[in-house]
């Protein structure tokens, strides 16, 4: 069945927690995370789904609710059954994505950095890492759209001004908008004293918003046309929109991939593996040559060369069966990418690994990767 594809747009302010402290005593003031993860929509789409779908919160918390929905969703105490794509920041509707980590501007123009064939000391040994292009300058914490990012990975030229940021009044993206609020006293209504606080909360700017692609829904699902979304359960607008042209990278891609055995896979969401980093199925092997990293991926026997990474993305989220907080837990950031080896054909790498998602909860959007070249 092919995925129905939701917009959102947000009609009021939009906060995410993120893991920083927000205790009395301990801080006053807290930012909105951004961008949110795919967690806190997958709990916003399941309570919108059911109360669209006339279903009782209440029996569906403890059990007892029935029907193709329900079962679609999964129950209260399991992850979501659907298959969640997103969520992606949009601009005119179309969606975008986290520059890749190993992105460059040059001349104009972004170029991709790849490992060097060389290895370095490092403290994990002799390993891979990046080589360096002249006149280069790297790109940090900027978006682009999906559509130039499948250019790049196919060997497309994309200029540098496609790049913005998704934060500020220059990025044309959201604007953070700071909100002051008391504790009030329960018994006398009065504030109480020593209780006061800020968030720094997210306001979209003109022709933002999200979007999300959802499989997996029976025939005759209601859509909903609002779900409470983040912190203070905001309210954001919800239409179908029609899917954005995807994959037209796979081609070039596969035929370099025959050319080179060369692939790699750049995170749209992030990713939570058993081992920190390294994705599951990979065993580390100590070469002569240096350190490498051995195994299948999505059973696609390869070999990892190396990886641009950043600091984790530490990820909670709220359980709603036992209404208490999940353990906050590090995952691999968005526009981390990781270079391949393998003698596999580039068709069967590009249908086993593109559009793919890796880790746990992968139902729910974690761990979603595009495949490109490299040379």
């Amino acid at each position: 069945m092919t995925p129905a594809w939701l917009g959102l747009e947000p009609n009021d302010v939009l906060f995410f927690r993120g893991p920083e402290p927000f205790d009395a005593g301990e801080s006053g003031y807290v930012a909105s995370e951004f961008p949110p993860t795919p967690r806190t929509l997958q709990g916003a789409l399941r309570a919108a789904f059911l109360e669209a779908n006339g279903v009782d919160m209440g029996e569906y918390v403890r059990g007892d609710a029935r029907g193709p929905v329900v079962e679609a969703l999964g129950r209260a105490d399991e992850e979501i059954k659907l298959d969640l794509r997103g969520p992606y920041l949009t601009r005119e509707g179309k969606p975008c994505v986290p520059a890749p980590l190993n992105l460059a501007r040059r001349d104009g123009v972004l170029v991709g950095l790849t490992p060097a064939e060389d290895p370095t000391v490092a403290d994990i040994g002799d390993v891979r890492l990046l080589g360096h292009a002249d006149g280069a300058s790297k790109v940090e914490g900027e978006w682009l759209l999906l559509e130039d990012l499948e250019s790049l990975l196919s060997g497309g030229e994309v200029s540098a001004d496609s790049l913005f940021s998704p934060l500020g009044a220059d990025g044309g993206g959201f604007f953070q908008e700071p909100k002051v609020g008391l504790a009030r006293d329960a018994r006398s209504r009065a504030a109480a004293e020593g209780m006061l606080y800020t968030i720094l909360t997210l306001r979209a700017g003109e022709n933002v918003g999200f979007a999300v692609s959802i499989g997996g829904l029976p025939p005759e699902t209601r859509l909903p046309e609002l779900l409470k979304w983040g912190g203070e359960g905001r309210f954001v607008w919800s239409r179908e929109i029609e899917a954005p042209t995807t994959g037209t990278h796979r081609g070039e891609v596969a035929s370099r991939i025959d050319e080179t055995g060369r692939f790699r896979l750049v995170f749209l969401q992030p990713a939570l593996f058993g081992s920190g980093w390294l994705a599951d199925g990979l065993e580390r092997e100590d070469a002569q040559s240096g350190v490498r990293w051995r195994g299948e991926l999505a059973g696609i026997k390869c070999t990892l060369a190396s990886a641009a990474l950043d600091k984790p993305r530490r990820i909670g989220g709220w359980d709603m069966k036992n209404n208490r907080p999940y353990p906050l837990k590090p995952h691999v950031p968005a526009g981390s990418v990781y270079f391949f080896e393998t003698g596999v054909a580039g068709d069967s790498v590009v249908r086993a690994l593109d559009d793919a998602k890796l880790g746990a909860h992968a139902n729910m959007g974690f761990g979603h990767v595009l495949v490109g070249g490299w040379r």
